[in-house]
């Protein structure tokens, strides 16, 4: 067994090594460019949309309930 904290484990995968996360815009404008790319594939399931909305719809929820109640009532009142 091997207790040294940098090395990988038996699968390759280093557990300590930093997660980046992508942006808030990063990930909207990845959901837009996965919807605009799936409208020209011809046997592209419907279901698939649905479920693709869903996530987006999801992640702006997330995003806005971590927001400020002031810049809330600003994107509220935008709208």
């Amino acid at each position: 067994m091997n207790c040294d904290g940098d090395e990988d484990d038996e699968d390759g995968n280093d557990h300590d090594a930093e997660i980046n996360k992508p942006s808030y815009d990063e990930m909207i404008k990845s959901f837009e460019t996965n919807r605009h790319g799936f409208q020209f594939e011809e046997n592209m399931p419907e279901e698939s949309f649905g479920a693709l909305q869903r996530c987006e719809t999801y992640n702006e929820r997330k995003h806005f309930l971590k927001q400020n109640t002031q810049t809330k009532l600003k994107d509220l009142i935008s709208n």
